[in-house]
């Protein structure tokens, strides 16, 4: 892992593509989005996403464990009897 890593702590992470904290999008999608500005807002928004997911995440496997148990999940079905 150390091999492959950075070479030093002033090595950039996103490369060519930035230049002071702000990312470029490539050919086809830069007429349709504006560049990003990396910074606190960005990383906030980030996190609060994971954060989401992971709660989304948890509930619904808890809802499936719960519901497999009294009989009710149909796994890939679309019935109103189901949970």
């Amino acid at each position: 892992m150390r091999r492959l890593g950075r070479a030093n702590s002033k090595t950039p992470l996103l490369g060519h593509s930035c230049e002071k904290g702000t990312i470029k999008h490539s050919f086809p999608m830069k007429y349709f989005l504006k560049p990003w500005k990396l910074g606190r807002w960005f990383y906030q928004v980030v996190k609060f996403g994971i954060v989401q997911y992971m709660i989304i995440k948890i509930s619904t496997a808890l809802l499936a464990v719960i519901l497999e148990a009294f009989g009710m999940y149909c796994e890939g079905e679309f019935n109103w009897e189901c949970g």
